[in-house]
């Protein structure tokens, strides 16, 4: 028996893996984070799970993707495993982040961020280089959005550094609202649209597989050995073993 879908495409799950949720935290521009209602952080923090599944799922795809292309190259294939690893951990710190709310567990919001970002721009730098190997047309596409990556990082990291190194007050992580003649609100407003800026960025370059994974259907084959459920035919587990492990496109 054979289940398939040729209309399936995992390009579909790339463009919500990226696109965070929100909440409004002043007049003019709203912020990134959990929600500070007690009925929202469970909402917002299921759908970034969902996400994070989904950021996994485009991971894996890429990593075959570049398997199946490339299977005697062992510089790229090494660059491929580091490139899964790294998508797989920033993943993982977008679980995180979905966990640990930014005001009662600021430092554990902060390391997800960092795994979600940091290593998330790593992986961009690393298919940015398998890029260069194997797709000339898209490779200086990735490279425009790695510099806006690495540029947004570099202003939330400067802007956040100064907005809570204690010059315009304590306790600003738990401030809700800012009004714009506050002392420290235009760092805070940079802070956040650099915040934006660079959940825009991996937006953008997940943005990029669309035309990869275009390239690629899956497909599901269901084989049944046996006529019930007691007996197991050891080609059958052979078979089990080989698909859970290898895996095939």
């Amino acid at each position: 028996m054979r289940l398939e879908s040729p209309r399936a495409s995992p390009w579909n799950v790339a463009a919500e893996a990226a696109i965070p949720p929100f909440r409004l935290q002043g007049p003019s521009c709203p912020s990134l984070g959990i929600g500070r209602e007690i009925r929202e952080p469970s909402q917002v923090s299921g759908e970034r799970e969902k996400r994070s599944l989904r950021g996994i799922a485009t991971v894996y795809v890429r990593y075959k993707q570049v398997y199946a292309l490339n299977p005697g190259e062992s510089k790229i294939t090494r660059l491929n495993k580091a490139g899964f690893t790294l998508g797989v951990i920033s993943c993982f710190g977008l679980c995180i982040i979905a966990s640990f709310q930014k005001y009662p567990l600021f430092y554990m919001h902060v390391i997800g961020a960092c795994l979600t970002f940091g290593v998330g721009a790593i992986y961009i730098l690393v298919q940015t280089i398998l890029s260069y190997t194997m797709q000339q047309k898209i490779f200086w596409i990735r490279v425009t959005v790695l510099l806006w990556c690495g540029t947004s990082i570099a202003s939330m990291f400067v802007s956040s550094v100064l907005l809570y190194s204690g010059l315009y007050g304590t306790e600003l992580v738990q401030k809700l609202h800012w009004d714009p003649h506050e002392k420290g609100y235009i760092v805070h407003i940079s802070s956040t649209i650099s915040e934006w800026s660079l959940a825009f960025s991996f937006l953008s370059f997940f943005l990029t597989y669309i035309r990869d994974f275009q390239k690629i259907s899956l497909r599901a084959d269901v084989s049944l050995s046996g006529h019930n459920l007691c007996s197991t035919p050891n080609s059958f587990v052979a078979d089990e073993r080989t698909l859970l492990i290898g895996g095939h496109l």
